[in-house]
C-alpha cells in the first residue's frame, strides 16, 4: 500500500498532485482512491489531499494517523500540523516558505523555526525551498509540481518521470503545460541532487546541505 498525504492551503495545487498520482499510478495498474478534506475554498484555507494506491483491494481513500508513507508540506505550518498521520519510518518532504495568511497558532513563527520544531519530533524530513526559482520564472502556482518533481527525484516517489509528464498532458490546460513541465523538472533536478548517494541511509541523507 503507498500512502501519500499532500498538505497545503488553497491556491497551491494540492489537489491537482493528486490528481497527477492517481493518473499515472493507475497507468501501471494500481488500483487508487483519493479524497480532499478542505478548510476554506480560498487561499490559505487548508487543503488536505489523501492518496492511497495498491495492486489489492483499498478499504478507505483515509489514510489514518501513523500511517502516510510520505508527506509532502507545500506550506510548513500544515506540514507540521499534518505530521501526526507520519508512520514511524516515513518521510516528509516541507517548503520552507511560509503562507502568511494562514490562520493558525503556529502561523507567527519565523520559518527557521517551524522547521527547527518539526525537526525536533525526530520525524525524517527534507526541506526545500523554490521561492527563488518561482519569482524567476514568474508564476508561484507551480509549486506543486516542483515539489512533485523533488519527490520524485529523490527517490520518494518511485515512479517513471515519463509517466508523470503524460498525466500531466491530460489533466493541465495545453497553455500552461510548458511551464509546468519547467517546474516538475527543476524540482526533479534538485531532488536529484539530493539523492546522488542512493545506498545510503535517509538519515543521513537528510543532512546533505542544499
Amino acid at each position: 500500500m503507498i500512502n501519500i498525504l499532500i498538505s497545503g492551503v488553497g491556491g497551491q495545487g494540492s489537489v491537482l498532485i493528486s490528481k497527477i498520482l492517481a493518473y499515472s499510478y493507475k497507468a501501471l495498474s494500481y488500483n487508487i482512491k483519493t479524497t480532499e478534506t478542505i478548510g476554506m475554498a480560498q487561499r490559505g484555507g487548508s487543503v488536505l489531499s489523501h492518496f492511497r494506491a495498491n495492486k489489492g483491494e483499498i478499504y478507505s481513500p483515509l489514510i489514518s494517523l501513523n500511517s502516510a508513507d510520505l508527506i509532502l508540506g507545500l506550506e510548513p505550518v500544515e506540514g507540521i500540523k499534518n505530521s501526526k498521520y507520519l508512520k514511524k519510518d516515513g518521510l516528509i518532504i516541507l517548503h520552507e516558505k511560509k503562507i502568511k495568511s494562514v490562520l493558525d497558532n503556529l502561523s507567527d513563527k519565523k520559518e527557521e523555526d517551524l522547521i527547527s520544531l518539526l525537526k525536533s519530533t525526530n520525524k525524517k524530513i527534507y526541506t526545500c525551498n523554490f521561492d527563488k526559482f518561482l519569482q524567476k520564472l514568474g508564476n508561484d502556482k507551480v509549486l506543486n509540481m516542483a515539489i512533485l518533481g523533488f519527490s520524485i527525484g529523490l527517490g520518494a516517489i518511485e515512479i517513471d518521470l515519463a509517466i508523470i509528464k503524460d498525466s500531466m498532458k491530460k489533466l493541465i490546460p495545453q497553455k500552461l503545460y510548458d511551464i509546468n513541465l519547467k517546474a516538475l523538472e527543476y524540482g526533479y533536478k534538485k531532488g536529484s541532487q539530493r539523492a546522488i548517494v542512493r545506498d545510503v541511509p535517509r538519515s543521513i541523507l537528510e543532512n546533505i546541505d542544499k
